[in-house]
C-alpha cells in the first residue's frame, strides 16, 4: 500500500512538474525579439559609461556591442548575459574618447542584431565629469527653480563621427517667479567663455516667446508684463556651433562639455 501511494505521489509530481512547463510554454510569446536601442549614460564622474535596455520577453538572451566612434565603426562584443543593464569603465588615458553601442538579443538557436544600418547605435563619452546635481531638468516639467542663490551647473553637446548624425545634449530648464508687471535679471557665468561678455556656448528660450541671446555675465531681463504673478519658464541649451571642436581621437566628430553658473542677479519694477 505504502509503495502504491509513493508511486501515485511520484506521477502527481511529474504531471506537475509537466504541466508547469507547458504552462510556461504556452504562456510565453511567440513574437521575435523587438529591436532596441541602448540608453547610454555618460558623465558619471568616474570614467564609465552606463548603458542599458529593456526587459524583453521575447529573448533568451542579450549581446551589447561597442566600437570606438570612427568613420566606418567596428564592434566588439562587450557583455552577453540575462542583465538588463552594464557599465562600461575606461581608464582616465580615454578621457573625452566616445563611443557607440548596439544592442543584439537571442531567442532559441536565432540572433537578432543589425552592425551595420544606420540609426541603431547609442553614443557615450568617457569623462570624468560629472552631471550636475539638478539633473534630471531636461523638461518643462521638470525645470529647476531659480532664485539668488547662484546655481553651479553644467551642460554637453557631442556628435558622432559616423553617418548615423547621433547626437547627445543636455538641455536644462528653469522657472522664476516673477511679481506682477515686474522683471527678473538674470546672470549667467559661462565659466568656459573666460570673461567674455560678448560670448557664451548658449541660447535662451523662454516658454512661449521664443528664442533670445544670452551672453556670459550680461544681465538678461525676463518680463512679466501681466497683472498677476507668474512663473516663467526658460530653456537653456546649446549653441551648437559653439560647442563644436575635435575629439582627442578620430576627425569629424564633435562636441564639449561646459560648466556655467546661473542665478537671478535682481527683481525691479517695469514690466
Amino acid at each position: 500500500m505504502v509503495k502504491k501511494y509513493l508511486l501515485f505521489t511520484v506521477v502527481c509530481l511529474v504531471l506537475a512538474a509537466c504541466s508547469l512547463g507547458m504552462n510556461d510554454m504556452l504562456g510565453r510569446t511567440t513574437d521575435d525579439p523587438f529591436e532596441e536601442i541602448p540608453n547610454v549614460v555618460s558623465f558619471n564622474g568616474d570614467y564609465s559609461i552606463m548603458v542599458s535596455w529593456s526587459r524583453d520577453a521575447a529573448a533568451d538572451e542579450y549581446y551589447l556591442y561597442r566600437a570606438a566612434d570612427n568613420i566606418i565603426p567596428q564592434y566588439q562584443l562587450i557583455y552577453r548575459g540575462p542583465l538588463t543593464e552594464y557599465k562600461d569603465t575606461f581608464s582616465l588615458t580615454q578621457d573625452g574618447y566616445p563611443y557607440l553601442y548596439r544592442l543584439g538579443k537571442r531567442r532559441g538557436q536565432r540572433r537578432f542584431e543589425d552592425l551595420i544600418t544606420p540609426g541603431k547605435a547609442a553614443l557615450g563619452i568617457v569623462s570624468v565629469s560629472k552631471r550636475d546635481d539638478y539633473e534630471p531638468n531636461d523638461t518643462l516639467a521638470q525645470a529647476t527653480h531659480l532664485s539668488y542663490n547662484e546655481l553651479f551647473a553644467n551642460s554637453w553637446f557631442y556628435t558622432s563621427n559616423t553617418t548615423d548624425g547621433i547626437s547627445i545634449y543636455d538641455d536644462d530648464w528653469y522657472c522664476v517667479d516673477i511679481p506682477a508687471r515686474w522683471i527678473a535679471v538674470i546672470t549667467l557665468n559661462d565659466i568656459d567663455a573666460l570673461g567674455n561678455t560678448d560670448y557664451s556656448h548658449f541660447k535662451l528660450e523662454i516658454w512661449g516667446r521664443g528664442t533670445v541671446e544670452i551672453f556670459s555675465n550680461r544681465p538678461k531681463e525676463i518680463v512679466n508684463p501681466s497683472a498677476y504673478a507668474q512663473r516663467i519658464y526658460f530653456r537653456l541649451y546649446a549653441d551648437y556651433a559653439a560647442f563644436r571642436y575635435n575629439y582627442p581621437m578620430a576627425s569629424g566628430g564633435s562636441g564639449r562639455f561646459i560648466q556655467y553658473t546661473i542665478k537671478v542677479a535682481n527683481f525691479m519694477p517695469g514690466g
